[in-house]
Protein backbone atom coordinates (compact mmCIF):
# COMPACT_ATOMS: atom_id res chain seq x y z
CA UNK A 1 0.00 0.00 0.00
CA UNK A 2 1.06 3.18 -1.03
CA UNK A 3 1.47 6.84 1.27
CA UNK A 4 -0.73 9.32 -0.33
CA UNK A 5 0.49 12.36 0.89
CA UNK A 6 -1.87 14.52 -0.50
CA UNK A 7 -4.55 12.91 0.95
CA UNK A 8 -3.06 12.91 3.93
CA UNK A 9 -1.89 17.12 3.54
CA UNK A 10 -5.76 17.60 2.84
CA UNK A 11 -7.30 15.18 5.57
CA UNK A 12 -5.12 17.35 7.75
CA UNK A 13 -5.89 20.58 6.66
CA UNK A 14 -9.42 19.44 6.98
CA UNK A 15 -8.63 18.59 10.91
CA UNK A 16 -6.82 22.12 11.27
CA UNK A 17 -10.13 23.38 10.35
CA UNK A 18 -12.43 21.03 12.71
CA UNK A 19 -10.08 22.44 15.72
CA UNK A 20 -10.64 25.92 14.91
CA UNK A 21 -13.75 25.46 14.62
CA UNK A 22 -13.84 23.78 17.93
CA UNK A 23 -11.43 25.15 20.00
CA UNK A 24 -11.88 28.75 18.81
CA UNK A 25 -8.16 29.66 17.92
CA UNK A 26 -5.61 27.58 15.96
CA UNK A 27 -2.95 25.00 17.20
CA UNK A 28 0.27 26.17 17.29
CA UNK A 29 1.72 25.26 13.49
CA UNK A 30 4.79 23.40 13.75
CA UNK A 31 7.34 23.87 11.09
CA UNK A 32 6.48 19.91 10.56
CA UNK A 33 2.48 20.69 10.15
CA UNK A 34 3.40 23.83 8.06
CA UNK A 35 5.67 21.82 5.35
CA UNK A 36 2.41 19.39 5.38
CA UNK A 37 -0.23 21.97 4.61
CA UNK A 38 2.28 23.35 2.24
CA UNK A 39 0.92 20.24 -0.31
CA UNK A 40 -2.80 20.78 -0.04
CA UNK A 41 -2.90 23.54 -2.55
CA UNK A 42 -6.77 24.75 -0.42
CA UNK A 43 -4.39 25.75 2.25
CA UNK A 44 -3.50 29.42 2.68
CA UNK A 45 -0.93 29.83 5.11
CA UNK A 46 -1.83 32.65 7.69
CA UNK A 47 1.32 34.26 6.49
CA UNK A 48 3.83 34.33 3.94
CA UNK A 49 6.89 31.74 4.56
CA UNK A 50 9.65 33.67 5.03
CA UNK A 51 12.76 33.79 2.08
CA UNK A 52 15.19 32.10 4.21
CA UNK A 53 13.37 29.54 5.22
CA UNK A 54 12.57 27.50 1.82
CA UNK A 55 12.60 23.63 2.96
CA UNK A 56 10.96 21.89 0.33
CA UNK A 57 6.99 20.32 1.41
CA UNK A 58 7.24 17.29 3.32
CA UNK A 59 6.49 14.73 0.64
CA UNK A 60 7.71 11.61 2.94
CA UNK A 61 6.54 12.88 7.03
CA UNK A 62 8.12 10.07 9.61
CA UNK A 63 5.59 8.55 11.60
CA UNK A 64 6.87 10.42 14.47
CA UNK A 65 6.10 13.31 12.94
CA UNK A 66 2.50 12.32 12.18
CA UNK A 67 2.02 11.11 15.36
CA UNK A 68 3.00 14.80 16.69
CA UNK A 69 0.33 16.11 14.29
CA UNK A 70 -2.20 14.13 15.41
CA UNK A 71 -1.44 14.96 18.72
CA UNK A 72 -1.34 18.40 18.21
CA UNK A 73 -4.98 18.46 16.52
CA UNK A 74 -6.48 16.27 19.05
CA UNK A 75 -7.21 13.45 16.49
CA UNK A 76 -6.03 9.75 15.30
CA UNK A 77 -3.51 9.00 12.91
CA UNK A 78 -6.02 7.17 11.78
CA UNK A 79 -7.57 9.56 11.31
CA UNK A 80 -5.23 11.71 9.33
CA UNK A 81 -4.08 8.74 7.64
CA UNK A 82 -7.96 8.83 6.11
CA UNK A 83 -8.17 5.42 7.31
CA UNK A 84 -11.93 3.55 9.23
CA UNK A 85 -12.33 5.28 13.06
CA UNK A 86 -14.99 3.73 15.30
CA UNK A 87 -15.83 6.11 17.81
CA UNK A 88 -17.36 5.47 20.97
CA UNK A 89 -20.62 6.48 19.70
CA UNK A 90 -20.35 3.99 17.01
CA UNK A 91 -19.57 1.46 19.50
CA UNK A 92 -22.81 2.02 21.03
CA UNK A 93 -24.64 2.02 17.86
CA UNK A 94 -23.10 -1.55 16.91
CA UNK A 95 -24.07 -2.89 20.83
CA UNK A 96 -27.57 -1.72 19.94
CA UNK A 97 -27.62 -3.46 16.79
CA UNK A 98 -26.78 -6.67 18.21
CA UNK A 99 -28.82 -6.54 21.13
CA UNK A 100 -31.71 -5.96 18.54
CA UNK A 101 -30.73 -9.03 16.68
CA UNK A 102 -30.32 -10.98 19.99
CA UNK A 103 -33.65 -10.14 20.99
CA UNK A 104 -35.44 -10.65 17.47
CA UNK A 105 -33.63 -13.62 16.62
CA UNK A 106 -33.30 -15.45 20.70
CA UNK A 107 -29.40 -16.07 19.97
CA UNK A 108 -29.23 -16.05 23.81
CA UNK A 109 -25.65 -14.22 23.35
CA UNK A 110 -24.03 -12.88 26.49
CA UNK A 111 -22.25 -9.20 26.34
CA UNK A 112 -18.83 -9.36 27.22
CA UNK A 113 -17.32 -6.61 28.45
Amino acid sequence: MSFDILAFAKNVHRRLQFYERLHGKRPCITSALSRVLELDPEYIPYRPRAASKQRKPAANPSIRTVVAIAETLECSVAELLGELTITRQDVQILRGIGHLLDRTFHLGVQERR
